[in-house]
């Protein structure tokens, strides 16, 4: 499972300016020219990245025990 998408952060000032779907659209792009058919990432915002097309695929434990989804989204 590999590329992985690890530690979006909008500015509060800049939040509200379609960043985090102008973000993501980059590195799937940049995935994609890489070769890579898949992303992945491990959060618990409900609802954020189902927006931006990523399914969540499983759960897992983070490393301070709490509970996260999986999620992944096609490259291309």
């Amino acid at each position: 499972m590999t590329p992985w998408i690890s530690t979006l952060f909008i500015d509060e000032e800049y939040r509200g300016n379609r960043l985090t779907g102008l973000l993501i659209e980059n590195v799937k792009n940049y995935a994609k020219k890489l070769s890579y058919k898949k992303l992945y990432l491990s959060i618990n915002h409900i609802q954020l990245y189902e927006n931006f097309g990523f399914k969540e695929i499983g759960l897992d434990i983070d490393k301070w025990g709490h509970l996260t989804k999986i999620y992944e989204i096609n490259t291309g």
